[in-house]
């Protein structure tokens, strides 16, 4: 009797572990699907410093955005170009800068609908990004190990959404 309790058991813990395992890729795959859905569009920040974002869904695990801003409200100065992808059920975040050397990859450490903290995989600044969205808005996260010298954005739709 006692076998069959234990082999049950096994069973049990057994296939509560693959539905985990299985949940697990779906989960950065939802997060991807909301991120993606609320960042996609044309942006620009509040406040006194114009910073604009360009997201655009290349396929259902890439997303393409452009960080810039305006030089004399007519000049594209482009700062930074960010590749946000699902690899082998992990979320991943590429930063490329206008330099062939200026590339950094970043690894989702935390996902959810909402909130997606993405950590530098190598040395160097910044090593958090965050992005929190809304319905409406979202924002940009950016600072050392320390969280100090952070850079934060408050980002809304350039033509409404």
């Amino acid at each position: 009797m006692f076998s069959k309790i234990h082999i049950i058991g096994k069973a049990v813990l057994i296939v509560a572990a693959l539905f985990f395992l299985g949940s697990c890729g779906s989960n950065v795959q939802d997060s991807f699907a909301t991120l993606s859905e609320s960042l996609k569009g044309d942006w620009v920040s509040e406040g006194n410093v114009k910073v604009y974002f360009k997201w655009r869904l290349k396929n259902d695990t890439v997303l393409e955005g452009t960080w810039y801003n305006l030089q004399d409200k007519k000049d594209t100065l482009l700062l930074k170009r960010f590749l946000m992808f699902v690899k082998k059920d992990t979320l991943f975040l590429k930063v490329l800068g206008d330099k062939v050397a200026e590339k950094q990859i970043f690894k989702a450490d935390r996902t959810g609908k909402r909130k997606v903290v993405f950590v530098n995989q190598a040395p160097g600044y910044p090593h958090f990004i965050i992005f929190l969205t809304d319905d409406k808005k979202w924002q940009y996260f950016q600072s050392n190990q320390r969280k100090h010298r952070t850079v934060a954005f408050d980002m809304k739709p350039i033509n409404g959404r």
